[in-house]
């Protein structure tokens, strides 16, 4: 199945916290601290210098980790809400689309071998599983992304995990992708599936997103960016168990490419 939409791009990702904000940003990281819990945000374009005004094909990264000060246990991550620079942008079209039930119970390989021709991402997970009467475990996992179509409004990003401890487990999740106004050109909304019956926190994730296809004799890239005013901007931002939402400011400088 193909679609060709042309949207704004934005990806999305989620962690866990309680209290309110003390915030640092440098360039491509932020730190924001609430209470004794500390989150670590960091995101990154490749390449950074870019045309003035004609959208050119990038690939993205973003990763986060979050701890506690105290070593206390990590609240549960709810959702993960990502705002994106109106630079950017994602392109769809002739993009085969993956659903959601060709990922149900599968592996990594099993996903990447059912839809291939829409995987647009991948990198890896951790979460920390306490469960009583139990030390803490940290278990990590691949993360597999895929374009999952666009109805409507809204675009999915379709993301998949399969874990294979404690048991073999297998999420599949959407992260959606709305158009917004202002600085921002779209707005990712990530709801974080729960992970060992409520007793799994997430602890880390990392990501990057590149795909380019041929579509009608043309090159396709399904991020594209352009450099207007010298930096991107970016908005994560986190809920959690218990209804605290903390936010921070991502920035990253850009280089205009000289034309001709």
């Amino acid at each position: 199945m193909m679609q060709g939409k042309r949207i704004g791009w934005r990806v999305a990702l989620a962690v866990a916290t309680i209290g309110l904000v003390s915030l640092a940003a440098s360039a491509s990281a932020v730190t924001i601290q609430a209470g004794n819990l500390v989150i670590s945000a960091e995101g990154g374009v490749t390449p950074t210098e870019l045309p003035r005004d004609a959208p050119s094909p990038i690939s993205f990264w973003i990763g986060a980790s979050v701890r506690t000060d105290d070593g206390g246990p990590l609240p549960a991550m709810k959702t993960f809400v990502f705002d994106a620079d109106r630079q950017g942008e994602f392109q769809t079209a002739g993009l085969p689309i993956c659903r959601p039930r060709q990922l149900e119970s599968t592996t990594t390989r099993q996903a990447k071998h059912a839809c291939r021709d829409a995987l647009v991402g991948s990198g890896s997970t951790s979460a920390v599983l306490a469960f009583p009467g139990s030390s803490p475990t940290l278990v990590r996992a691949p993360l597999l992304m895929f374009n999952g179509g666009t109805h409507g409004a809204k675009s999915i990003l379709l993301m998949q995990v399969y874990a294979h401890t404690p048991v073999a487990t297998t999420f599949v999740f959407p992260g959606v992708v709305r158009k917004t106004a202002g600085v921002y050109g779209t707005r990712t909304v990530v709801r974080i599936p729960t992970i060992a019956n409520g007793y799994g926190s997430v602890k880390s994730f990392r990501v990057k997103i590149h795909r380019t296809w041929g579509y009608r004799g043309k090159r396709r890239s399904f991020l594209v960016a352009h450099c207007e005013t010298g930096r991107y901007f970016a908005h994560p931002e986190f809920s959690f168990a218990g209804g605290t939402r903390v936010g921070g400011t991502l920035s990253k400088p850009c280089t205009t490419r000289p034309e001709g």
